[in-house]
């Protein structure tokens, strides 16, 4: 579960595109200044300070909109989420999916800030976010415990 607002792929395109925008602009105002009849060192300079405000205006723009609001997606219901340890097996069923794994399957359970993975012999992990337990931390450490303790690891 992400906690941050902006994405990687947000900020990978943010700069990606910034440079492109400021050379475009670069080439559009010195194509202008140059027909406008200006000397070719104030086409320079005004056209490369042109070219920097887009660019930096761009990114900052872009960057705004790729903004995560928490809380914006309020309207859709939160999916009905069940973790249940039987004795043979972890289930996990949320969102008409459901995950089961035999205690022999599972290789690994880790506790990480935020989160809980359980790592299955086939290579394949799934992640138990902390807000299934309400943020309650006591009840995420007696399930972590439990499952631990049924897993064997």
């Amino acid at each position: 579960m992400r906690s941050s607002i902006l994405g990687p792929t947000a900020i990978y395109y943010a700069g990606v595109t910034a440079p492109a925008i400021s050379a475009g602009m670069a080439t559009v105002v010195a194509s202008v200044l140059e027909r406008a009849g200006w000397a070719a060192n104030w086409v320079l300079i005004v056209s490369g300070l042109v070219a920097a405000m887009a660019g930096i205006s761009w990114y900052l723009i872009f960057i705004r909109w790729s903004y995560r609001i928490p809380g914006s997606d309020a309207a859709a219901p939160e999916p009905e989420t069940e973790v249940t340890l039987t004795d043979d097996q972890v289930r996990v069923r949320r969102n008409g999916t459901e995950i089961r794994i035999d205690w022999s399957g599972i290789e690994a359970v880790k506790s990480h800030r935020g989160f809980t993975s359980v790592k299955a012999s086939s290579g394949d992990a799934f992640i138990i976010p902390d807000s299934w337990f309400n943020n309650d931390r006591q009840a995420r450490k007696q399930f972590v415990a439990r499952l631990k303790q049924k897993a064997g690891v």
